[in-house]
């Protein structure tokens, strides 16, 4: 297999790297900020996409070379599509019904924002109704992320505080799926929340 060039290398080392403190707040900005809902839907599932193959990476055997590792993720690898990361968490125990079935609806509009050359948002009818079908934001245990309540303009604090408001699920389903990888992955942290279902992800 031909090496790929040094720079895309270098490339791919920057954007797979694990974010310092510094750069939280401005991913954090660039999550909850997203000037269109576009942006929110693509930034936010290619969020949740690196989560869970971070959490999927190690899970692996601490013996795998480099090489091997990267084949399993690149884009014609066994795990290199999102749908394919989901499906193996969810075989391997890790992701629970409720999970899966947001992650796949996560993708799915990750995919019509990213591909269609209409123009729509989270409020349009047929998005909406995407949506409503999330299943986290109706577990008592995934509040609206107070990062995004704390940062939004105040002209948008009341649909941003209405968990029925379809970007507000969409956000809190992507905050709430995040951190619960992350606690999957690292293990409990103090202050970190425990959720008492989480193994599996429910």
């Amino acid at each position: 297999m031909t090496k790929a060039p040094a720079y895309l290398e270098n490339l791919r080392k920057l954007t797979r790297a694990d974010p310092t403190p510094q750069d939280l707040e401005e991913i954090e900005n660039e999550l909850y900020l997203a000037s269109s809902d576009r942006s929110a839907a693509i930034m936010w599932s290619t969020y949740i996409e690196m989560g869970l193959e971070r959490l999927l990476e190690s899970k692996l055997r601490d013996d795998l070379n480099g090489d091997d590792r990267r084949r399993i993720f690149e884009s014609n690898g066994p795990l290199g599509s999102f749908s394919s990361k989901i499906l193996l968490a969810y075989a391997m125990r890790i992701l629970g019904s409720k999970t899966r079935f947001d992650l796949d609806t996560i993708r799915i509009l990750r995919n019509e924002f990213a591909h269609s050359r209409a123009s729509f948002s989270f409020e349009t009818p047929e998005v909406r109704a995407v949506c409503d079908q999330l299943k986290i934001p109706d577990m008592p245990q995934s509040p609206i992320p107070f990062p995004y309540l704390n940062k939004v303009p105040e002209s948008q604090l009341e649909s941003a505080s209405d968990k029925k408001h379809p970007r507000t699920r969409f956000i809190t389903t992507c905050h709430s799926v995040a951190y619960r990888m992350q606690v999957a992955k690292d293990g409990v942290r103090p202050g970190d929340f425990v959720f008492p279902d989480d193994n599996p992800l429910p």
